[in-house]
């Protein structure tokens, strides 16, 4: 897994938990990509605290 695609996945995740943080939306994601043609490959902590600044 490149630096590219880890930084995508980490935008990616930001960008729904502002979407789950707005005011009085509860509703389910518009712009959400689910596919399923995509390996998911999952961070370790340490992969997760290099790419995110200020997580330890």
């Amino acid at each position: 897994m490149t630096t590219t695609q880890k930084k995508e996945i980490v935008d990616n995740i930001l960008e729904l938990l502002i979407q789950l943080t707005e005011d009085g939306e509860n509703s389910a994601p518009q712009s959400a990509k689910a596919s399923t043609a995509d390996k998911v490959e999952m961070l370790t902590i340490k992969e997760s605290a290099a790419l995110i600044s200020g997580l330890s």
